[in-house]
């Protein structure tokens, strides 16, 4: 009973219980407390009492008490907790083990075990080939098998595998359940296809089997990855008002259609991305109405919804219900949309507080951190502070922005910088220049700088970046020629006889 509640730390004071009252504890007994701290999350408890009994089973053991050997329901259910604890290799070295053992053989429970602890972290390669030796071993996938094997094929972006499960599950006879939709639909929302989401969608309807609200949050993600933000609010208020008809089980059950925190969360990340600002807060409101608790998560795409919105204000109040209303810790993340609703609203002052209190609380800032601090610099005119803290951010190699890095012989890559940033790292880098500080910089050549689109840009328009660059020398540095390279309008190029005079120039005039 404790097992199916899930009530792990009573099935461990049941089981300590017995022991004081000198009862020894049999397979039977391990194998049920083992199963409960899988449900609980307690894999390494679980992992513990494995332990002992393997060492219980060894012929030198010492121990007064009697022989105890691991079944394969135990191998099973050990298993089962390492992959509900994302333990996938740990699961694969007791599923080895279980293997060469003489007595026993997994079962296709194991195997479905050991494919679902695959599918929890994103092991699908491995997932397929258990799918391989289950068949291999005399068995035939069951519902349960497809189920993990489509949902891992989702979480390795493999659509097309995922298909050819979903219909193989059909040929063989095999009704979809609940989780196999909602798998195909999360699947088919991932590779963009909307309109096949739609129909998986239907299919189910039509099948008689009722969508609960992990199916809804799937289809709102897979018409927000569409661009389709209406008809992802859409399936939001359908789901608001098929919970409000009275028809909806209580939540927290599999069936359950009551908005959780993760549907909440899921459709105001919806607002955040199209600029709703207005509708994300009214969504945050409701939720708390509704006796659902947010959590950082949540709160901080409200604060970014505000602060991509220019609502700065607004940002920061709920940065500040974050920390004391609700008694949440910012992460690092909150601290970092924070930081970009004080850019966004050119408040360089307040972005250097939130920074440094994020330093205060121990985070280590990222490149998320040291972008809108460096930018909001950058446009106050604070030039010489942006071009520290770009300093310090690339000394600790968390300012790279792309594989390659944004220092390059000869050069620069700042195309997947916003046009502050862009600039703050041009005036970084000639200033290097004149320091003899740049590194590999040859002044026998040209200096390249190469801008892109810009991570500014939207896709309906020209580039924006190339022209900002262009502007900085124009207005700041008009003795280098600073113009575009022939057969890449994306890279600028600055001339190497350019740059000697100009450092000639600028040490004559020190």
């Amino acid at each position: 009973a404790c097992r199916l509640a899930g009530q792990w730390e009573r099935a461990l004071e049941l089981f300590d219980e017995l022991q004081r009252r000198g009862l020894e504890p049999n397979v039977i007994s391990y194998n049920a407390v083992i199963s409960a701290l899988g449900e609980g999350r307690q894999w390494q408890k679980a992992l513990g009492l494995f332990g002992e009994m393997r060492s219980r089973s060894r012929k030198d053991n010492a121990s007064p008490q009697q022989p105890l050997e691991p079944d394969v329901i135990t191998y099973t259910a050990v298993i089962s907790a390492c992959g509900k604890g994302e333990q996938w290799e740990t699961a694969e070295e007791v599923f080895a083990e279980l293997k060469k053992t003489a007595k026993h053989r997994p079962t296709k429970v194991t195997y479905n075990a050991m494919i679902s602890a695959c599918e929890r972290c994103g092991q699908w390669q491995r997932a397929l080939e258990l799918l391989d030796e289950l068949r291999s071993a005399g068995f035939e996938p069951d519902v349960i098998t497809y189920n993990s094997l489509i949902s891992a094929c989702e979480k390795g972006n493999q659509f097309t595998r995922a298909l050819e499960l979903f219909n193989e599950l059909q040929q063989r006879g095999l009704a979809p359940d609940i989780v196999t939709y909602t798998a195909m639909i999360a699947a088919c929302g991932r590779s963009g296809d909307c309109v096949m989401a739609e129909q998986v969608f239907a299919t189910m309807r039509q099948r008689g089997v009722r969508p609960n609200v992990v199916t809804y949050s799937s289809m709102i993600q897979a018409f927000a990855r569409c661009g389709q933000w209406q008809r992802a609010l859409a399936v939001f208020d359908d789901l608001l008002k098929e919970s409000s008809s009275g028809d909806s089980s209580s939540s927290g059950d599999s069936s359950s259609v009551e908005p959780d925190q993760i549907t909440y969360s899921t459709v105001i990340s919806v607002c955040e991305k199209v600029g709703e600002w207005g509708r994300a807060l009214q969504f945050l409101d409701t939720m708390k109405r509704r006796g659902l608790t947010p959590n950082v998560i949540t709160y901080s795409t409200a604060i970014s919804a505000c602060g991509k919105a220019g609502q700065w204000q607004l940002a920061e109040e709920l940065f500040e219900e974050l920390r004391t209303t609700a008694g949440i810790t910012p992460d690092l993340v909150a601290y970092n949309v924070l930081l970009a609703a004080c850019e966004r609203g050119g408040r360089w002052e307040r972005a250097l507080e939130v920074f440094h209190t994020l330093l205060q609380q121990g985070l280590t800032p990222d490149a998320l951190s040291y972008a809108p601090l460096i930018a909001a610099l950058e446009v106050a005119g604070r030039h010489d502070d942006a071009r520290a803290y770009f300093r310090e951010a690339h000394a600790a190699n968390t300012f790279t922005s792309n594989p390659a890095g944004i220092y390059r012989d000869n050069g620069l890559d700042v195309r997947f910088l916003s046009v502050p940033v862009a600039r703050t790292v041009v005036r970084t880098a000639l200033e290097d220049i004149l320091d003899n500080s740049y590194g590999a910089y040859d002044d026998a050549e040209d200096f390249g700088i190469v801008t892109g689109r810009g991570a500014d840009t939207n896709k309906e328009k020209d580039g924006v970046l190339r022209p900002a660059i262009e502007a900085l020398f124009r207005d700041h540095y008009p003795l280098l020629a600073c113009n575009p390279e022939e057969r890449n309008p994306g890279k600028l190029l600055i001339g190497a006889a350019s740059l000697r005079r100009w450092v000639a120039s600028s040490s004559d005039s020190s």
